[in-house]
C-alpha cells in the first residue's frame, strides 16, 4: 500500500479504509511519484490490489462521499471536476453528432 502519512488516522474516524485509502492516494499521485513508470493499471494491481473495473467503481463511491469530501477536499473536488467535465464532453458531443446527422 502507499504511505498517507496524517490522513490516516482522520480517514479512519470518518469510516474510510485502509483500501479507500490507498485508492485517494494513488489518485492524489497519479502520474507522479514513483507509480508514474507503471501503467495505471498495473499500478491500480500493485498498490490497492483490485482489477482495474473494481478501482474504478470504488472510485466513484469515493468521489460521491461526504467521508472523503471530508479527508481530501481538493483531491475530491478535482475529480468531481473532471468528471462533470467528461459528462460535459460526452453530452456535447452527442448532441453535435445528432445535429449533424440532421
Amino acid at each position: 500500500m502507499l504511505a498517507w502519512a496524517g490522513m490516516a488516522r482522520e480517514a479512519a474516524e470518518v469510516g474510510l479504509s485502509e483500501r479507500d485509502l490507498a485508492i485517494l492516494e494513488l489518485e492524489r499521485q497519479w502520474p507522479l511519484g514513483g507509480v508514474a513508470t507503471l501503467s495505471k493499471g498495473a499500478a491500480i494491481r500493485r498498490y490497492v490490489g483490485c482489477a482495474p473495473g473494481t478501482y474504478y467503481r470504488e472510485l466513484a463511491v469515493l468521489v460521491a462521499s461526504p467521508d472523503a469530501l471530508q479527508v481530501d477536499p481538493l483531491l475530491i473536488r478535482r475529480l468531481r471536476k473532471a468528471k462533470t467535465a467528461r459528462l460535459r464532453a460526452r453530452f456535447e458531443g452527442s448532441s453535435e453528432d445528432s445535429q449533424r446527422n440532421r
